[in-house]
């Protein structure tokens, strides 16, 4: 069997590359679709981690607590609390602790925040010495020009619960090393008008009149939680943690969400594209290569009435028969995929993230199995139409014009299913069900219907063109008429152009949109 079977192949030469050909084709672009695509979800996602603000990415925490003379171990307790409370993953965080004094300067006096910042001397670029000791600060240089401090000078302060002196000694001036990066994205820890906060260390703070004073703990949320990997909804989870610190009366803030929601709608806006554009693919390619099996359907009827002829069984014809095809098909298939993934490397570079790389690939998958089994199926369906006829009518060179009623059957699911999908875009959304392959469905739609019309527009224009003595004409507009599988040609070609032209228009919106917002 399998010698008859590579026999045919060599025999067919010119069949079989057809296939051949259009599963290659068809194998490539499934591969490289899921791929890319989400490729481009995780460029999108690094795009908008980059251009987002500081306070996108973080969460703080914070509260009023009485140190009772322990600020380091009060400062310690509270982030393990936080820790405890935050969505899972979210990692450590940066403690801090903040209170108001008031700054002398002439008749009036200035208020000014004295804060503790854990890293604070890493974080900025210090003319001096970096706090150490109770009673040190650093002062930025615009707050030491406002307050008329330098290095080594000392302020008496006042704080907030009480009317008694305290000395700070100014050690260094410092500026932020990254002003606009996460780690100075808490207002507790800048001032948008006023003096910028002065810096020391948390034995400062066990002065009896600052025992009070306001605690954060603010994390820079990890990419895997702000892009949403594996499915993680950051603005539940934010919600759920919101709700467990609020029973601890610790106040939670961030804006990560909406970064969160815009990363996940992108996302989807992306993949909805590219699975609708491979349901499209896979109707074109079931279609191409179920017209290129009945062209060529008619060098096979000779061999099915052969077989028969010689008392070969059922099966034996339809493992001879799919034979032919699954040789084709699985070449293709195995060409095919591996083009179409350094196709798509090439044009896309890799998936960042290690989640969707193995869900691409699996999809990759998936989407080359189902051109590969469609392709045979709809082959299968084409042979079943041979393998069931008696000898006599295999062996007609002509078609017995009977058994027009399925072709007709055919057109009319087809246009139901349109009409189905056209109607689900409608009511649904592009997103559900048919409606990701409803412009395939409807151009298909079109397509049957101007073929019928063609069809019978030669078919009379023929016959006119004859008995007015225009032969040319005539016979070649009576050729299209009567020539078996034309009118699936011409359907096949207008699904083509229509899915080409609409990803030209498409991609042509798409750059002239993506110009006016860089422009703007």
């Amino acid at each position: 069997m399998f010698a008859l079977v590579f026999g045919a192949v060599r025999t067919r030469a010119a069949q079989v590359l057809t296939i051949l050909v259009l599963t290659v084709l068809a194998a490539a672009v499934a591969a490289a679709g899921p791929w890319y695509g989400f490729a481009a979800v995780g460029k999108a996602a690094d795009a908008y981690l980059e251009a987002a603000p500081a306070n996108q990415r973080t969460v703080t925490v914070t509260n009023r607590i009485d140190t009772r003379g322990d600020p380091a171990g009060s400062l310690t307790r509270f982030a393990a609390r936080v820790r405890a409370g935050l969505p899972k993953g979210s990692g450590d965080g940066v403690g801090g602790l903040s209170a108001s004094i008031n700054v002398p300067t002439g008749p009036a006096s200035t208020t000014i925040d004295l804060a503790y910042r854990d890293e604070f001397c890493e974080r900025v670029r210090l003319d001096g010495a970096c706090p150490a000791a109770a009673g040190e600060v650093a002062v930025s240089h615009d707050a030491a020009r406002r307050l008329g401090v330098t290095t080594g000078g000392v302020m008496t302060v006042l704080t907030a619960d009480s009317v008694v002196p305290l000395k700070l000694t100014v050690v260094g001036l410092y500026a932020r090393a990254d002003p606009t990066g996460t780690y100075w994205s808490s207002r507790l820890f800048r001032s948008a008008t006023g003096p910028d906060p002065m810096f020391t260390v948390t034995a400062t703070f066990e002065h009896r009149h600052l025992s009070s004073p306001t605690v954060a703990y603010d994390v820079v949320l990890p990419n895997e939680l702000l892009r949403g990997d594996g499915g993680f909804d950051l603005g539940a989870a934010l919600v759920a943690s919101d709700r467990v610190l609020a029973q601890e009366q610790l106040r939670l803030n961030s804006q990560a969400t909406p970064l969160h929601q815009a990363i996940v709608r992108d996302r989807g806006t992306i993949l909805d594209g590219i699975s609708a554009s491979g349901a499209q693919l896979l109707i074109l390619t079931w279609f191409a290569l179920g017209l290129a099996g009945w062209y060529t359907l008619r060098d096979r009827r000779a061999d099915a009435a052969l077989l028969k002829l010689r008392g070969v069984s059922r099966s034996g014809r339809l493992r001879l028969a799919l034979g032919q095809h699954l040789v084709p098909l699985t070449a293709g298939a195995l060409i095919g995929a591996p083009l179409g993934y350094l196709t798509a490397w090439a044009l896309a570079g890799p998936v960042p993230v290690a989640v969707d790389r193995q869900t691409a690939l699996v999809w990759s998958a998936a989407a080359v199995g189902a051109v590969l089994a469609g392709g045979f199926a709809v082959l299968a369906t084409v042979e079943a139409t041979v393998l069931g006829r008696p000898v006599s009518a295999l062996l007609q060179r002509a078609g017995s014009g009977r058994g027009t009623w399925r072709p007709a059957l055919v057109d009319v699911v087809l246009l139901a299913i349109a009409a189905a999908a056209l109607y689900q875009v409608r009511s649904a959304g592009p997103a559900d069900g048919l409606g990701r392959s409803a412009l395939a469905l409807v151009a298909l739609a079109v397509g049957l219907i101007a073929a019928r019309l063609l069809n019978r527009a030669a078919d009379r224009g023929g016959a006119a063109a004859l008995r007015a003595g225009r032969l040319r004409v005539g016979l070649t507009a009576l050729r299209i008429s009567r020539s078996p599988g034309s009118d699936r040609l011409f359907v096949l070609v207008i699904v083509a152009v229509a899915l080409f032209v609409t990803a030209a228009g498409g991609w042509a919106a798409e750059s002239a949109g993506r110009t006016a917002r860089s422009g703007a």
